[in-house]
């Protein structure tokens, strides 16, 4: 049983991105100058700590009806499809231990509709959304997938203390554990999916992995992408 997160899971989580942050562009930016926002807002291999090798994900075609309960979290995916928007995807890997990480970020016109967009995420309905997702996407044949999930909101704060997220107006994270298990063995994951707005603007970091990156580093990340956006903000 492989331990590998693939692009399986994509598909089935295309409206819930793993850690996420979401900050905001100039009020009075068209939608080019939006667009170069989200573009330069993303993550790339070249963002991870060093180290690590980049391996190309596998897609897999994913033709199975939306549970009930990721109706409003799909409402949020046409919303951001409909505004400026960029995404990255790709995997990584320290030595038996890999990482999958998706980034996203969207500007949008108003500050309104990203709080609506934003307000989507939250709830007892897209927590099970994404769990229901996780388990979907690490399914085998034969194998079982148990899968543990909650919220958190961690403190935001401009002093730029350790373990504090600097920057945004709006915060909601998932995180949780998943293990798959067959035939006597087992894979255990770690997922982060994170939701920070600041202003108009949305990103969204999701990470599924088996150990490759330490919780402490996808907070990194995350205040890369938040940092990037009021840079160029």
């Amino acid at each position: 049983m492989t331990a590998r997160p693939t692009a399986r899971l994509v598909p089935i989580l295309t409206a819930l991105l793993a850690c996420a942050v979401v900050a905001a562009g100039p009020a009075a930016a068209d939608a080019a100058e939006d667009q170069d926002i989200a573009d330069a807002t993303v993550l790339s291999i070249g963002d991870v700590p060093e180290g690590f090798e980049e391996n190309t994900p596998q897609s897999d075609e994913d033709d199975s009806d939306d549970p009930p309960e990721c109706a409003g979290v799909n409402k949020s995916a046409r919303a951001i499809d409909a505004t400026p928007n960029a995404e990255s995807l790709f995997t990584v890997s320290n030595g038996d231990a890999y990482s999958l990480i998706r980034s996203g970020a969207a500007i949008f016109p108003k500050v309104g509709k990203a709080k609506k967009t934003m307000s989507r995420w939250a709830g007892d309905d897209a927590e099970a959304c994404f769990a229901q997702g996780i388990e979907d996407g690490l399914a085998q044949p034969g194998a079982t997938v148990d899968v543990s999930i909650g919220t958190f909101a961690p403190e935001l704060d401009d002093k730029g203390e350790e373990d504090i997220i600097t920057g945004g107006d709006d915060f909601l994270g998932y995180a949780g554990s998943a293990r798959v298990s067959a035939d006597g063995e087992s894979v255990f994951y770690e997922f982060q999916n994170v939701y920070l707005r600041v202003g108009r603007g949305l990103a969204m970091l999701f990470v599924v992995n088996t150990g490759a990156i330490p919780t402490d580093d996808v907070n990194e990340l995350v205040q890369l992408e938040v940092d990037r956006l009021q840079d160029v903000g």
